[in-house]
């Protein structure tokens, strides 16, 4: 049973959104990425991907975020501030959101 369904159960509502790592993040959140070495990056014209060692597609984003996927793949923690390339602070706090979601990082405490 997974945190969330418990909670439901236990309290008779919804898990609060400030349980949602994912729903919390900031410029100045440190995140850990435990897939280091076990992904890659694949660009192409319009897209790069986050490749599983079989190449299986895990997540694909614009091409703008390109510099700053490729060193979410090869960096096990790091502030959300520190990722390069072109990205408005906006755009790198929805990139780490939505890999977080999707459980590629976790919130480091």
């Amino acid at each position: 049973m997974l945190f969330a369904d418990h909670y439901k159960d236990l309290f008779g509502a919804q898990l609060p959104n400030i349980w949602l790592d994912a729903e919390t993040v900031t410029i100045r959140r440190r995140v850990i990425n435990d897939n280091v070495g076990s992904v890659r990056v694949r660009a192409d014209l319009d897209a790069v991907d986050l490749l599983t060692p079989s190449g299986e597609i895990l997540f694909s984003v614009n091409r703008l975020a390109e510099d700053a996927l490729t060193f979410i793949a090869h960096t096990g923690a790091f502030y959300v501030r520190e990722l390069p390339g072109d990205l408005s602070d906006d755009e790198k706090t929805g990139l780490i959101s939505a890999l977080m979601e999707i459980r590629i990082l976790r919130s480091a405490s």
